[in-house]
């Protein structure tokens, strides 16, 4: 430990520096925890519809992991059984739809557009909207695209 102190490229603050410093950088983590714990609070209090006023940071804690663990398993932003999740799935499958309009309705007004090439864009879309209905499906295959 001695040769440690007498090596030149060993730089040592004096005491009081050190002293200064750490209650400072403690500070800011402090703040950037608690910075972070409000922002969690605001979104699963806007997500669950809870009363701010009632939440601790345990809560918020022990909220945003049963709701990543909800995640995690599958289940949506919500848990299962919750009419957010499926709201927000129900919302999403509709705006991705009416996208999938849109995007027929640019291909049949776009006479240049190769025929084949639409199919297949169309047909992309369609697999990737997760959980679509039969009949929604079928609506879309039988386009001339």
């Amino acid at each position: 430990m001695l040769n440690l102190l007498r090596h030149p490229s060993v730089h040592f603050f004096p005491p009081t520096i050190i002293q200064l410093r750490k209650p400072l950088i403690e500070k800011r983590r402090r703040e950037r925890i608690n910075c972070s714990l409000e922002q969690l609070k605001g979104i699963m209090v806007d997500a669950y519809n809870l009363d701010q006023s009632k939440l601790e940071k345990a809560d918020v804690l022990e909220i945003t992991v049963q709701h990543m663990e909800g995640l995690q398993r599958g289940q949506g932003p919500a848990g299962p059984g919750c009419s957010l999740g499926l709201e927000s799935h129900q919302r999403y499958s509709r705006g991705y739809i009416q996208c999938m309009h849109e995007v027929h309705n640019l291909l049949l007004n776009c006479p240049s557009m190769d025929k084949t090439l639409g199919a297949r864009l169309l047909n992309h879309l369609l697999k990737s909207l997760p959980h679509i209905s039969a009949k929604t499906a079928y609506f879309f295959l039988s386009y001339p695209y």
